[in-house]
C-alpha cells in the first residue's frame, strides 16, 4: 500500500492531517531553524522552539530526507525570512519525525532562490527577506578579529563575481567566516562556485554589499545543477582567488553583529542563565505596548510584544538612547514598533513575565 504524501504546496492552515516528505535543506540551524524541501521543489521554513529543540536535535541531519506529521501552519510573518512562501511550518510537542532511509532522487539534493544583480539592488535596505547568491570566488580576506561593544568579533570579506559579470562584496560575521577554507582553494584548481545563503543588503561606499546574518552558510563547488553550469562556461579560464588587504573595511555595526542571535519574546524567555548566555547579545524584533518610568529617567520598564507573546525589558538612559536616539524620557512619550538590539543580562531575566 502506498503512501500518499502532501506536497508543501498543498499545506494551510486549516489542515492538521498533513503527511509530509521532505528533505533538511538547511541554510542553517540556530536553534532548530531549517528549510525544507519536497519533490516539487518547493521550500518552506520549519521551526522549532527552544524548550523542544533538545528532544528534535538528535533527529534531524542536514540532506536526509523525513516524514513529518502532527506539524503547525502559520503565517509567514515578519523580516528575515529565508525563503519566499507565505506559510511556515512549526513543530510541536505532539509532532513526529521518521527518517526515511531509502533515496529518493524525486527530491533535489539542495535547493535555493539564487538571486541575480537586480534583485539583490532592489533588496538593498529591504530586511524581509534574506538573500541567496551563486557566483565565482575572486577575492577573499583574512579572517580579523575586531571590538564591537568590548567583545571580540571575526570578520571576513569575500568578494564574488556573478553570471552577469558583475562583483558583489560580501562580509562574513562570527563563525561564518571558518565555512571557506583557506586549504581547498589554495592546493586545488578553480575556478571556486561559493554560494552563500541568508544574507542582507547594504551599500558601502556606493556599491552593494551582502553581510552575513545568523541563518547564513556557505558552501563551495556543491553538486548540483547551477554550479556545474557555471564550472562549465568558465572551466578553460585562469580565475586565481587574490587576496583582500585588511583595509578599508566596513565598521561594524551592534545591528548586524545581533542578526546572527535573532529571538522571538519566546525564546528568550526560554534562555538558559548561565556563564555562556549571561553576556550574550540578541536581536528581538517586538513592538513598545506600555513604557513604564516611576523610576524616573535612568531606569525604565518597557514591555514589549511580538507574534509569540510579551515580556518587560528593563533599559536604562545610555542603553535606551543608543537603542532608538533618544533619552529615556523622550522614550516615556512613544508607542511605536522598533528593532531593540538587546544586551541579556540577569537583570533582563527577573524583570521577564
Amino acid at each position: 500500500m502506498s503512501m500518499d504524501y502532501t506536497t508543501l504546496k498543498q499545506i494551510s492552515m486549516d489542515k492538521d492531517n498533513s503527511k509530509l516528505k521532505v528533505k533538511t535543506n538547511n541554510h542553517d540551524l540556530i536553534s532548530l531553524d531549517m528549510i525544507l524541501v519536497d519533490k516539487e521543489g518547493t521550500l518552506i521554513h520549519a521551526s522549532i522552539r527552544k524548550n523542544l529543540a533538545q528532544s528534535f536535535r538528535p533527529q534531524l541531519n542536514e540532506g536526509s530526507i523525513y516524514t513529518i506529521t502532527n506539524f503547525l501552519v502559520e503565517e509567514n510573518k515578519g523580516n528575515y525570512r529565508p525563503v519566499h512562501n507565505q506559510l511556515k511550518i512549526l513543530f510541536n510537542s505532539t509532532t513526529s519525525v521518521s527518517k526515511f532511509n531509502r533515496f529518493d532522487h524525486s527530491i533535489p539534493q539542495s535547493q535555493f532562490e539564487f538571486a541575480d544583480y537586480g534583485t539583490i539592488a532592489s533588496r538593498c535596505y529591504d530586511t524581509i527577506y534574506l538573500t541567496d547568491v551563486i557566483g565565482i570566488l575572486d577575492y577573499i580576506g583574512v579572517i580579523e578579529e575586531i571590538k564591537t561593544r568590548g567583545r571580540p568579533t571575526k570578520m571576513r570579506n569575500i568578494q564574488l563575481l556573478l553570471e552577469e559579470n558583475k562583483s558583489i562584496r560580501t562580509t562574513l560575521w562570527g563563525n561564518t567566516t571558518q565555512q571557506i577554507d583557506d586549504d581547498f582553494y589554495k592546493t586545488n584548481k578553480g575556478p571556486f562556485i561559493v554560494i552563500v545563503t541568508s544574507t542582507i543588503v547594504k551599500t558601502f561606499r556606493g556599491d552593494y554589499q551582502l553581510l552575513s546574518t545568523f541563518a547564513t552558510k556557505l558552501y563551495v563547488n556543491l553538486d548540483i545543477p547551477e554550479v556545474a553550469e557555471i564550472r562549465n562556461k568558465y572551466t578553460t579560464m585562469d580565475i586565481t582567488v587574490k587576496d583582500i588587504l585588511p583595509k578599508g573595511l566596513p565598521k561594524a555595526q551592534d545591528g548586524e553583529l545581533a542578526l546572527h542571535n535573532k529571538e522571538t519574546v519566546v525564546e528568550i524567555k526560554d534562555l538558559e542563565w548561565n556563564s555562556k548566555t549571561k553576556d550574550l547579545l540578541v536581536t528581538c524584533n517586538a513592538k513598545i505596548i506600555n513604557i513604564n518610568n516611576k523610576y524616573g529617567c535612568y531606569r525604565i520598564q518597557v514591555q514589549v510584544q511580538d507574534e509569540t507573546g510579551s515580556t518587560t525589558f528593563i533599559l536604562f538612559d545610555k542603553g535606551a538612547e543608543k537603542i532608538i536616539s533618544k533619552i529615556a524620557k523622550e522614550l516615556a512619550e512613544m508607542q511605536e514598533e522598533v528593532i531593540s538590539y538587546i544586551n541579556v543580562s540577569p537583570i533582563s531575566l527577573l524583570s521577564a513575565n
